[in-house]
């Protein structure tokens, strides 16, 4: 293996990513559910350009990753509770309120 195939490089999510994502979040939040492989896929339609995974080596094994998201503040007061909406949707996946 050359030297550059043992770096961490940070790129754009694929697909392809979504096993090891899922296994990083089991890892990291034991006692979380992971991003599902729907949920992640929605990320990339709605947002590819903000969503990244760190890659270790020449397999590209997940070693971390950041999911965007987009909020259109149009659609909401300042002073409104969208975070709720956001948090129950991260919590029990109810997405009614959220875009």
């Amino acid at each position: 293996m050359t030297e550059a195939a043992e770096e961490v490089r940070v790129r754009n999510t694929l697909p392809r990513d979504f096993p090891g994502i899922s296994d990083l979040c089991k890892c990291m939040y034991p006692d979380t559910a992971p991003w599902s492989a729907n949920e992640l896929s929605s990320h990339l339609a709605v947002f590819p350009e903000g969503q990244f995974v760190a890659v270790y080596g020449s397999e590209e094994k997940v070693v971390g990753m950041c999911a965007s998201l987009i909020v259109l503040w149009d659609d909401y007061q300042m002073l409104d509770n969208w975070h709720k909406d956001v948090l129950r949707h991260l919590v029990t996946g109810d997405n009614r309120d959220c875009h």
